[in-house]
């Protein structure tokens, strides 16, 4: 049911959406339009609340009972996001820390956003403070997270060609501060990649960087 395109919110699968991402460690896949169906979902209970102004016992229990499921729903809803917020960040200290690469199909858009700006976030304040007390060198008492330099001078040391060693299947990884898929690759296929995740692959001993005859 999960991870369903066609999924329908209501309560009970809210409920089962929250369950599978508590009792598992991996990010839970979901619909890709679940925002949008979970306020279609909250619309649509409001509107089903009791407008009546004759105040019967059914109708105060009605009303009651719809509010409750109202506030049960967002109740969920709020666990759930900050359930996901945590793996995604987790995630991101995984990938800045390892180079562990993450399984982009369980994002939704807005957390690809997240786990890039938090990776970017995570590794501007790695190199500048860690890098250099490993140098002997002290840190800066500032620290800029976006760079001005142009983007002719940055993509111009950015990018290496590889050849890949061995298969490797689909991951995530930042490019120019944002969160973009990669692979597919196969042993011996040819490939151009942002310097940082060359750096992580060559670790891996997944990669040879492809040196050119002038």
């Amino acid at each position: 049911m999960v991870g369903d395109d066609d999924i329908r919110i209501n309560l009970e699968t809210l409920y089962e959406l929250l369950r599978q991402e508590k009792t598992k460690n991996e990010l839970q896949r979901l619909p890709r339009m679940f925002y949008q169906d979970v306020i279609d979902y909250l619309e649509t209970k409001r509107k089903e609340l009791p407008t009546s102004k004759i105040e019967t016992l059914t109708s105060i229990t009605e009303r009651y009972n719809s509010h409750r499921q109202i506030d049960n729903a967002q109740a969920i809803i709020k666990q759930l996001y900050e359930r996901r917020e945590k793996k995604i960040i987790d995630l991101a200290i995984g990938h800045v820390r390892t180079g562990t690469n993450s399984n982009s199909e369980s994002f939704l858009p807005q957390e690809t956003e997240l786990f890039s700006t938090v990776s970017m976030i995570l590794e501007k304040f790695k190199e500048n403070i860690l890098d250099n007390i490993l140098k002997l060198n002290l840190p800066p008492k500032s620290i800029k997270l976006f760079s001005e330099q142009k983007k002719d001078e940055t993509e111009k040391n950015t990018y290496l060609s590889v050849r890949f060693i061995s298969s490797i299947p689909k991951f995530m990884g930042i490019s120019e501060s944002k969160a973009k898929t990669f692979g597919p690759y196969k042993e011996d296929d040819l490939a151009t990649l942002p310097r940082n995740i060359v750096k992580q692959l060559i670790k891996k001993k997944r990669i040879e960087i492809i040196k050119f005859n002038p």
